[in-house]
C-alpha cells in the first residue's frame, strides 16, 4: 500500500535536515535517457534500483502545492556533477511511496 503525501509529512515533521532516510519509491513517469544510464550502473552495482538511503536534504512544496522530499544518495551517481552520489527526488502523489523511514538524525 502506498504512502500518502500526509503519512510522508508526518513521518519527516521531526525529522531535521541530515537525518539518515531510507525511501522504497516507483517512479510515477519514464525515465530519462541520463536517468536510465545512471540506474544500468546502480543495477550492475547489485543495487536495488527503488530502494534508497541517504541525508535528507530538503522537503518542499511544488508549484502543484504537492509534497516532495530530496535526498542525497551514495546509491547513485551523478553524471551532470560528476560524483559518486546524487540528488534524488521523491513526490507521493506522482509516484508510489512504498516506504520512508527515519533511520538515524543526523550527526552534528
Amino acid at each position: 500500500m502506498a504512502i500518502t503525501a500526509i503519512e510522508a509529512m508526518t513521518a519527516l515533521r521531526d525529522a531535521r535536515l541530515g537525518s539518515t532516510v531510507f525511501v522504497a519509491y516507483e517512479p510515477g513517469r519514464a525515465p530519462t535517457e541520463r536517468a536510465i544510464r545512471e540506474a544500468r550502473r546502480a543495477a550492475e552495482a547489485g543495487l536495488n534500483l527503488t530502494h534508497f538511503v541517504g541525508k535528507l536534504t530538503g522537503v518542499r512544496l511544488n508549484k502543484k502545492g504537492e509534497l516532495y522530499f530530496t535526498i542525497l544518495t551514495e546509491e547513485r551517481d551523478d553524471e551532470r556533477r560528476g560524483t559518486q552520489d546524487a540528488f534524488r527526488s521523491f513526490n507521493p502523489g506522482l509516484g508510489e511511496l512504498r516506504t520512508l523511514t527515519v533511520l538515524a538524525g543526523p550527526v552534528d
